[in-house]
């Protein structure tokens, strides 16, 4: 049985019979050793090993036992004289303080000074013999504990006159040892008593925690020493997870089933298990009410905006403690609290901020990320470090001290944090700020990563629920020896997933609940404040601290991904915050004045990732229009110099489901190739893999701003071309050695990083190849439209490629064909179907689709391409419409993905094709002597003229030359004017222009 945190395990070693055991919350595990060997020479010592962070308490006798294990005596001995004294001790102190209090109540003013000293005359013994006993953490815990029980049971006076009595007689050390005994004894009992479903004792732990802290001088005394420090008191607002026999009697009798299509959400909200849900629930609600009174108390969060030594001293240990907990250093402090104690911590805090108003208009200035003197001065900004910051921006820092947000707030006016909803006009306190800054690294550094530890069981489950699903389907054809087999096997599975049931119900519960999803929104919610005010300071921003940023990103990820999706879009808020975070994504991930190159990247995948969630999506197509067209222009930048790959893969999501064929997820050649289960390997990340979600709105704005940009869309379009031929000549390169390898005699190991670099500049081709298609299909003129200055030399292009990708794919004794018959595992995703039908994707929104005039142009433009074979196109195209049973991978027919309505387009395209090609053969009655013929293709005639040199070549070699060069091919003379035989100026340059 494993373990879990909180768990208490025993050893026990039985040296007369040479035995040795385990237990676990004093269950026994069983005899593990039976011949321990002893005698002259042997010596044993605890041991124990540990995972990387992990950490635990030893208890070898000093403190009591929680599980004491009967005929076994601890390392250490019992002192069993001190705790009898210290019994007998209690007993005459609880008279004394029964008598203090009456005294307090029932004796007049003048009386009262006389009626304390006489007691405290007599309680001076009995405290003289108990105070070196309150030094030992056994008795403490031993007799300590359980009194102080008693005396708190009826109401905290009799507690409050023990404490005052303490206060005044023991000397400051004893009572400093005993208080953090006492303390400790208390944070143990709550962590490691049993659990129950009602939490009984970890309520009592929680009800004298709460008890003791109203005293004020112990208060005071706790907050600026032990807490925090010695005693770790977050460990307090962690609920400890119910054990799983006591998650089966509380599921008793609920069982779930599910179909081929069920989700665990589906299990989730399921009636049964609701109801468990709420019974949970219900007792989890006392039990955080105590947390946050705790917590409140401690803090003062009424009195947070002013400036006391109960709010600076919480704060400075708050900061202390998050870090020491936020240390991204390899080894981290032996001290550090687990990362279940920091979410448990972290929720506590935001519920009681919150205050049950998710909106409230809290956020951390921008003076607090410019200043030196901050926790994270060495943290990295989103600018650069910031002593490069700090002097490059002097003048605007000094602009901006003399403004109302950058002043100096503490103590400048008073407001109470329930009304913190007009912060637009009023300065955030220091305190308030110091705060919500330690809640962002505390969630940031810790809380997210447990949180989706935790989000992890959901996909174990659903992926046990796929397995049984595919299991259950292969008994029913299985023989009888077989059938058996999976009927056993079917029977683990389901006894795994009622295991893993009961731990999500838990969780369902205590972790992922509409409560804690609220926390997570309150989050976003002040992120978003944060960034958009810092964003208005101009080149200021750049002191953001990264990870403000990545806290932002993490938390809309979880409310998207993490929390359940029925509970999305029931609360007000939701959809605009997500639309304001969408706004942030489409302004900022091409932000100049973010330099930091991960953060970009981050920025970048966060977007891709949200044009492929439907209701994000939605989210994204209600930004403002500027926005819209900010991101728009971003994206469409030229590819070159910079990252493209993730701009590509968002540019086709929003595409994906509106191109030929482009409608799968997972493509059914997979499936048919590789089996049932193997598409579970396939790059869940990949766009080409994504669920189709595509974006009618984005993609009219692409079209848009295509069409009214023409040079930028010129080069954005030679950039798509240019890196296209770039990727699929890398990956021909690449399956030519495969190919090589696989005909070789001897064995060859190909290095699994030399597949997937293959494998990426396969999905690169596929995404360029598809990006050209929607930018076909939706502007088909900017490649048809020759009155355009790049059109010409586009269209060419693009032909060219066409006709290189279809001779690839059509030989049948090409790299390609024979590597994807090698089915080599980390190439599952390398088949013909993908680039084929974004292929003819292309041609048919360039050549069926277009204008008549448009697709005669584009016709002539293929067929005069030298590499133009019809060959090439009939092996695909004809045998889309073959009556015959033909099982080659280039027929479309074959394919369910393709419809008949497209399989009619292609076979229209090919009759285009056909007719057109024998046309153009019958009229091509000479051939072109040799000397006419352009010199640097060999293909066309000599059409142009040079100024001022005078040689020539054909249109399409220079119109595509004039792109990136201005020099002659020949001579190397700068270019001023091209023309034709018949003396049309087809370029002129600009210099020449201005100077006639």
């Amino acid at each position: 049985m494993p373990w879990s945190l909180g768990d208490i395990i025993g050893c026990v070693i039985d040296l007369d019979n040479g035995k040795m055991a385990f237990y676990r919350n004093g269950v026994s595990l069983g005899e593990a050793f039976n011949c321990v060997r002893m005698g002259p020479g042997f010596a044993y010592f605890p041991a124990v090993s540990l995972a990387f962070s992990e950490n635990l308490i030893a208890n070898f006798g000093a403190r009591p036992f929680r599980y004491q294990v009967p005929g076994y005596q601890p390392l250490q001995s019992v002192p069993e004289l001190e705790v009898m004294k210290c019994q007998r001790l209690l007993c005459w102190m609880e008279k004394v303080v029964l008598q203090f209090l009456e005294n307090k109540l029932d004796s007049d003013a003048s009386a009262f000074p006389l009626s304390e000293k006489n007691v405290l005359l007599v309680a001076a013994p009995v405290i003289r013999e108990l105070g070196p006993l309150l030094v030992s953490p056994y008795v403490v815990e031993a007799c300590l504990l359980s009194f102080i029980y008693r005396l708190a049971k009826n109401g905290q006076d009799k507690l409050f006159a023990l404490l005052d009595i303490l206060w005044t007689l023991l000397e400051p050390e004893e009572m400093e040892q005993f208080l953090e005994h006492l303390f400790y004894a208390l944070v143990s009992a709550y962590r490691f008593s049993p659990v129950s479903l009602e939490f009984s004792q970890q309520k009592q732990a929680l009800s004298l925690i709460l008890a003791i802290l109203h005293h004020q001088t112990t208060r005071q005394y706790l907050l600026g020493s032990s807490l925090f420090d010695k005693i770790k008191l977050p460990l307090i607002f962690d609920t400890r997870q119910l054990d799983n026999r006591i998650l089966e009697e509380t599921f008793c009798g609920v069982q779930f089933s599910f179909t081929e299509q069920s989700t665990t959400d589906d299990i989730v909200n399921s009636g049964p298990f609701k109801d468990v849900f709420l019974k949970i629930q219900e007792h989890l609600s006392e039990l955080e009410k105590l947390q946050l009174d705790i917590l409140d108390l401690l803090l003062d969060s009424q009195n947070i905006n002013q400036d006391n030594n109960c709010n600076e001293n919480f704060l400075r240990k708050f900061h202390d403690f998050v870090k020491e907990n936020t240390n991204k250093s390899k080894f981290p402090p032996a001290q550090s609290c687990h990362s279940s104690v920091n979410l448990g911590f972290f929720h506590r805090l935001v519920t009681l901020l919150r205050r049950g108003d998710v909106k409230q208009d809290m956020y951390v200035p921008l003076r607090f990320f410019c200043s030196h003197n901050k926790p994270y001065s060495h943290t990295q900004r989103a600018g650069g470090l910031i002593s490069y910051l700090t002097k490059s921006f002097a003048e605007e820092l000094k602009e901006r001290e003399s403004t109302s947000d950058f002043r100096h707030s503490s103590g400048s006016r008073s407001f109470d944090l329930q009304l913190l909803s007009n912060l637009d006009h009023r300065p955030i306190h220091d305190n308030i700020a110091s705060l919500l800054d330690g809640i962002v690294r505390l969630y940031h550094y810790s809380a997210h990563r447990q949180l989706e530890k935790l989000y992890s069981i959901k996909e174990k489950m659903q992926e046990y629920m796929n397995v049984l699903t595919e299991v259950r389907k292969l008994v029913s054809n299985a023989d009888e020896d077989a059938r058996d087999l999976l009927v056993q096997t079917c029977k683990v599975y389901q006894e795994k997933l009622q295991e893993l049931a009961y731990q999500l119900g838990w969780l369902s519960a205590a972790v992922l609940s509409w409560e804690r999803e609220m926390d997570v929104f309150w989050l976003l919610y002040m992120l978003l404040q944060t960034l958009e005010q810092a964003s208005k300071a101009g080149v200021l921003f750049a002191f953001v601290p990264d990870f403000y940023i990545e806290a932002c990103i993490n938390t809309s990820k979880a409310l998207v991904s993490v929390f359940s999706s029925t509970s999305q879009c029931r609360y007000p808020g939701y959809m605009e915050t997500l639309t304001r975070f969408g706004t942030f994504l489409a302004e900022h991930f091409a932000d100049k004045r973010i330099v930091n190159a991960d953060l970009k990247d981050l920025l970048i995948e966060t977007l891709a990732s949200y044009v492929c969630n439907r209701v994000t999506l939605r989210a994204l197509e209600s930004i403002p229009v500027e926005s819209c067209l900010t991101m728009v222009s971003s994206l469409l930048q030229p590819y070159e110099n910079r990252a493209w790959a993730q701009s590509n893969w968002i540019l086709v999501r929003i595409w994906k489901g509106c191109g030929y064929a482009f409608r799968y997820t997972v493509p059914s050649y997979f499936a048919q190739t590789f089996g049932p289960r193997y598409h579970l390997t396939l790059e869940k990340n990949s766009a080409i893999n994504q669920e189709p979600c595509p974006s009618v709105f984005f993609q009219q704005m692409v079209t848009e701003w295509l069409l009214q940009n023409q040079q930028a869309a010129a080069a954005f379009l030679s950039s798509v071309l240019s890196q296209l031929n770039w990727a699929f000549s890398e990956f021909i390169g690449m399956l030519q050695e495969l190919q090589n390898a696989s005909l070789r005699p001897e064995r060859v190991f190909v290095d699994s990083r030399q597949l997937k670099i293959c494998a990426t500049c396969f999905n690169l081709t596929l995404g360029l190849l598809r990006l050209l298609e929607m930018v076909v299909h939706s502007a088909s003129a900017l490649f048809t439209d020759w009155t355009r200055p790049s059109a010409e030399v586009l269209l060419s292009s693009l032909c060219q490629l066409i006709c290189q990708i279809l001779n690839r794919m059509s030989s049948r004794s090409g790299c390609f064909e024979v590597v994807v018959n090698l089915e080599v595992r980390g190439l599952e995703a390398v088949h013909h179907f993908p680039i084929i039908t974004a292929v003819v994707g292309i041609l048919v929104s360039l050549i069926l689709e277009s204008p008549k005039e448009s697709s005669q142009l584009a016709l002539n433009v293929l067929l005069s391409e030298p590499s133009f074979q019809l060959h090439s196109f009939d092996a695909i195209l004809g045998a889309s419409v073959s009556t015959e049973s033909n099982t080659s991978n280039l027929n479309l027919a074959k394919y369910t993905e393709v419809t008949l309505t497209e399989l009619s387009q292609a076979s229209q395209l090919m009759a285009m094709l056909t007719s057109t090609y024998q046309q153009k053969a019958s009229e091509a009655s000479q051939e072109i002597e040799e000397e006419y013929l352009c010199t640097i293709c060999y293909a066309s005639p000599k059409s142009t003229v040079f100024q001022p040199c005078g040689h020539q070549s054909c249109r399409a070699c220079i119109s595509h030359h004039l792109l990136h060069h201005k020099e002659c091919f020949f001579c190397k003379v700068v270019i001023t004017k091209v023309t034709t035989n018949d003396g049309t100026v087809l370029h002129e340059s600009r210099e020449d222009t201005k100077e006639s």
